[in-house]
């Protein structure tokens, strides 16, 4: 979880986080530099609508990604592989063929998009869910 606050504007500040439903670490300070960092966790926002902070300037979104090509996402398929006894590829090809995009995200796909939500452009978006899933998560 993240919530920066805007070293331009003091009363404004982000919390951007995976749903409440999933087990997330916090994420890394990989946010644009003229933010100040702040770390809160789920348990600090619990039983709260993100609109009952909203008065204070913060603003709380969800990052919901799909499949991301990552070394946890090989290991995946190479796990299915030895199960359905296929090739990774012959995997690789069945999760493809189910997003619309017809590939994974990458993480720096997700990033950006966490970049952008904790950016000052993104200041009016708040309660809101955004999938990085290639489309998979409209269905």
């Amino acid at each position: 979880m993240v919530a920066s606050r805007s070293a331009s504007r003091r009363t404004s500040s982000s919390y951007v986080g995976r749903p409440p439903d999933s087990t997330s670490r916090t994420l890394s300070d990989h946010h644009p530099p003229a933010r100040e960092r702040h770390t809160i966790t789920e348990q600090d926002l619990q039983g709260r609508h993100p609109t009952d902070v909203n008065s204070y300037g913060i603003t709380v979104n969800a990052v919901c990604p799909g499949y991301v090509e990552t070394p946890m996402a090989q290991r995946l398929r190479q796990g299915y592989a030895d199960a359905w006894q296929i090739s990774e590829q012959e995997v690789l090809d069945r999760f493809e063929a189910k997003i619309p995009l017809g590939r994974y995200s990458t993480p720096d796909e997700v990033a950006g998009m966490v970049g952008y939500l904790v950016s000052d452009s993104a200041a009016s978006i708040t309660a809101q869910a955004i999938n990085v899933c290639g489309g998979l998560g409209n269905f």
